[in-house]
């Protein structure tokens, strides 16, 4: 009787560790060999064949024959595939024309209507709307509704004023930003200057600024004639002097990166305190009151608070992809999502208490915010670590590759299997 309930543990215990196979492969890119499937949780895609398919973390097909618009590098935060919560974006390359989709209705939640939606990392979105030869600038919220539209008036200037203002999606992205605290940017084309409106369309504050930043924790960063950077309030009030040369970032915790004369990162309080010095060559954005430092690239990558206190120091071999080393040359050329986008590993690190790390050898794998290993570096590429699951490439010594979804203990949950014809 021992030995039967015996085997039928172990035989219900292979059954519950049983992995599912599922066609098609993970979407890499060529060039990095990285993994850019996204994983959310509870939903990744695959491609196959010249398609995409989307699956659940446990391997049940959720939508088939997916098209997606070109691949972006990897080593940019947009990419062509977006989940966020239930709501993904896909296109059709006849209509040259995206819309956003339902993943638990599996039904469209709008037609092939955008030429552009840029999702931003608090949820809302900004697209542009094409019915017939019309064009529409409009603000989204996460639920999809509409919270801004930029008014025609805007865009005939802007299309005097310049030529083919809007064929570069960067332009896009700099002229409107995002919405946040309750203000928009408002860009004067014939002054080339920048101020904020509300969502009724008032000017709440005026165009005067080179540049601004997005609005993050009811300041956002502004440039003067002089070129030099400061910060504002939602009323327009100026709470720290424009007296930095070089490009700060967005606030996060009562947190944020400035970068010095000398080209390193440090960070100053919104009373303009410097809390933590600029001494540091890679740093992240805060988050939870967390954020990830190294001094160079040879020194260790630090996880710190927001007093600057060092919570761990991990393996000096150890790397992850920083948005940008500082550069004392740094200017407004980036995407403005870079000022307000929370690194990756940092959010996993303080939300699961594990992130993925690349070693010196340019293996993949996963440690604990102690620096204790959890997967061991031996994975071609890993990608979006969430709540005990991971996407994995997987090589062996014949360079025979294994795709797929695993677990903390390296065991496939999905294997994602191409199949010969």
């Amino acid at each position: 009787m021992k030995n039967f309930i015996l085997i039928i543990l172990i035989c219900s215990s292979s059954i519950l560790f049983a992995q599912k196979k599922v066609d098609g492969l993970l979407s890499i890119n060529e060039y990095y060999g990285k993994v850019v499937s996204k994983f959310n949780g509870e939903h990744f895609w695959v491609k196959h064949n010249q398609k995409y398919h989307l699956y659940d973390k446990n391997g049940n097909s959720i939508l088939k024959d997916i098209t997606l618009k070109n691949q972006i590098d990897v080593k940019k935060y947009e990419t062509a595939f977006s989940i966020k919560g239930d709501v993904f974006i896909d296109y059709d390359k006849t209509k040259i024309k995206k819309r956003f989709f339902s993943i638990s209705n599996k039904k469209p939640l709008s037609n092939y209507v955008y030429s552009t939606i840029i999702p931003y990392d608090n949820g809302t979105y900004f697209t542009i709307k094409n019915i017939g030869k019309e064009k529409e600038y409009i603000y989204l919220d996460e639920n999809l509704k509409v919270i801004y539209k930029v008014k025609p008036q805007l865009i005939n200037e802007m299309n005097k004023q310049q030529r083919n203002p809007f064929t570069s999606k960067d332009k896009n992205r700099i002229v409107f930003g995002s919405y946040n605290d309750g203000l928009v940017k408002n860009y004067n084309p014939t002054t080339k200057k920048f101020g904020f409106n509300d969502t009724n369309g008032k000017l709440i504050i005026a165009n005067k600024y080179k540049s601004v930043g997005d609005f993050s924790e009811g300041l956002a960063f502004f440039q003067n004639d002089d070129k030099l950077f400061g910060y504002i309030n939602t009323t327009g009030k100026v709470v720290i002097p424009a007296k930095y040369s070089k490009q700060p970032y967005s606030f996060f915790n009562d947190r944020a990166k400035v970068l010095s004369k000398n080209g390193f990162w440090g960070y100053i309080d919104s009373k303009d305190q410097l809390v933590i010095d600029a001494k540091y060559k890679y740093a992240t954005n805060f988050y939870k009151n967390h954020a990830l430092v190294r001094e160079n690239q040879f020194s260790s990558i630090l996880l710190i608070d927001n007093t600057g206190k060092i919570i761990n120091a991990f393996d000096k071999d150890l790397k992850i992809n920083f948005q940008e080393q500082a550069n004392v040359h740094q200017t407004l050329g980036l995407f403005p999502e870079y000022f307000t986008h929370i690194n990756p590993i940092l959010k996993q690190l303080v939300d699961f208490k594990k992130g993925i790390f690349i070693h010196k050898n340019n293996k993949s794998g996963l440690v604990d915010n102690h620096g204790n290993i959890i997967l061991d570096f031996k994975y071609k590429s890993l990608k979006d670590y969430n709540n005990g699951l991971v996407l994995a490439i997987l090589s062996d010594k014949s360079f025979k590759e294994k795709h797929g979804l695993i677990n903390e203990k390296g065991e496939f949950i999905v294997e994602v299997a191409q199949s010969k014809f």
